[in-house]
């Protein structure tokens, strides 16, 4: 391992594993093993990406002033997880709810339970609608960025400042305690950090993040990547 200021190669001696932590006997800089890990890692897949190679269903143009990066949220599992979702939605309705008020009777612990099983049910419901008709979309001025997301009727909208941008990475969401629930989303790290794209599967995910990656890469470097000659080198 070198150090990531100077370049100097980390003696054995000086790398601290269990602590996470390297200090170059150069520069004297003190840093994180992973984090460097992590940062050669990305240089070397970016150095082979290609913005060319884009999975079906993503996208990179440049249109009314914006460039922009999406990629549709289809699945073929969406029709059956919208199914899925509907009945179940029926189904804890007539169990915890329809059954109370036939009787007359009121029990916190049915409500409850009830709510809880409504809320997955709407999570299956509204996977399934992105399934079927979801998108994501990052639109990028050359100082600010809108990132679009939901259905064509349902979106939202969030703006950013793209100095705020620190990083953009893959971000792991454990929704309760068994790895079978965690989800992967694009995180985009600064001073406002959004996250988005948990309906992308991994090629869809991945293509996004890198061309991100890639393009405000360019902007750092003062390119103007609204440019269409330049738009046209970012995916040669």
């Amino acid at each position: 391992m070198n150090c990531p200021d100077c370049n100097t190669k980390i003696p054995t001696a000086h790398l601290h594993v269990a602590a996470d932590l390297a200090e170059c006997p150069n520069c004297k800089l003190v840093f994180k093993i992973e984090a460097v890990k992590q940062r050669e890692q990305l240089k070397k897949e970016m150095a082979v990406f290609d913005m060319d190679e884009r999975p079906k269903g993503t996208w990179v143009i440049s249109k009314d002033g914006y460039l922009r990066v999406g990629a549709t949220a289809k699945s073929k599992y969406g029709w059956l997880s919208f199914v899925l979702g509907v009945a179940w939605l029926i189904a804890s309705f007539f169990a915890f709810f329809a059954v109370q008020l036939s009787l007359g009777e009121f029990s916190i612990v049915y409500t409850l339970m009830g709510i809880v099983f409504i809320w997955l049910g709407l999570v299956f419901t509204w996977f399934g609608l992105l399934g079927i008709g979801g998108m994501v979309e990052v639109r990028l001025s050359q100082e600010e960025g809108v990132l679009i997301s939901g259905m064509p009727l349902l979106k939202s909208k969030n703006q950013f400042f793209l100095d705020d941008v620190i990083d953009i990475k893959d971000e792991k969401e454990q929704l309760y305690s068994n790895r079978i629930s965690t989800t992967i989303e694009i995180l985009l790290e600064g001073r406002q950090s959004l996250v988005f794209g948990v309906a992308l599967n991994d090629k869809k995910r991945n293509y996004i993040r890198k061309a991100l990656r890639k393009i405000i890469d360019a902007r750092k470097k003062k390119e103007n990547y609204l440019d269409p000659d330049l738009l046209k080198h970012l995916l040669d």
